[in-house]
């Protein structure tokens, strides 16, 4: 881009980050998953980070799933986004400020279960245990045996052949630097299913409605 200070006309022309994706199937049973990227600094230096490297298994019965690695937890519609990927440029503050501006990160095991009803919808409890992050506004990484334990549950609905419709609830308990920090919350959000119609903020949906309290114990 370019500006102009009344007397001298400027270029600022910058690459702020490119991201490298390694997908691969392992065999029937596992996939592996990469994420590096190359990104600018505020310093105006570049350096390169692993932003999400994981292996996820495919066909565990009983409609279970593990994954392991480093990844984004499963925590609302947005963390699990990369922030590049997301269709606007500024997180909402509820996610700013709870998880930070690149999100919940963390070394960590995941178990998730697609749990059968009989009400025809889809339902998937999430278990999440990790090291906890290492740039977090509400949590860091313990020294001793504390770790962080996230729990989500998740429903999805097609409200009618237009429309679809999700609600979660969660919950995430990880340490700080005194003891521990607990956050409670719920979202939900609704879309279109025709892809025509032109995506809506919180990852391309309605957005995103929380409720979240925090306290330290």
């Amino acid at each position: 881009g370019s500006y102009s200070d009344g007397n001298h006309r400027k270029f600022n022309f910058t690459f702020e980050e490119a991201e490298l994706s390694l997908l691969s199937s392992i065999d029937p049973y596992a996939r592996a998953d990469l994420f590096l990227s190359y990104a600018r600094t505020p310093e105006g230096e570049y350096s390169s980070s692993l932003e999400e490297a994981y292996i996820s298994t495919l066909s565990l019965p009983l409609n279970l799933k593990i994954r392991a690695g480093r990844f984004r937890l499963s925590v609302g519609r947005i963390n699990p986004v990369h922030p590049h990927a997301l269709p606007f440029t500024d997180l909402p503050a509820v996610s700013a400020n709870f998880l930070g501006e690149e999100g919940l990160v963390d070394d960590a095991i995941s178990i998730s279960w697609i749990v059968p009803n009989p009400f025809d919808f889809y339902q998937e409890f999430v278990l999440d245990a990790g090291n906890g992050p290492t740039e977090s506004p509400l949590f860091q990484r313990s020294e001793v045996s504390r770790y962080l334990y996230l729990a989500h549950l998740k429903n999805f609905w097609e409200t009618d052949e237009n429309t679809t419709l999700e609600f979660g609830l969660y919950g995430i308990s990880g340490p700080n630097a005194d003891q521990r920090s607990t956050i409670a919350g719920a979202a939900c959000c609704g879309s279109p299913t025709d892809s025509r119609i032109a995506p809506l903020p919180e990852a391309g949906k309605v957005p995103w409605v929380s409720r979240a309290s925090l306290w330290n114990g």
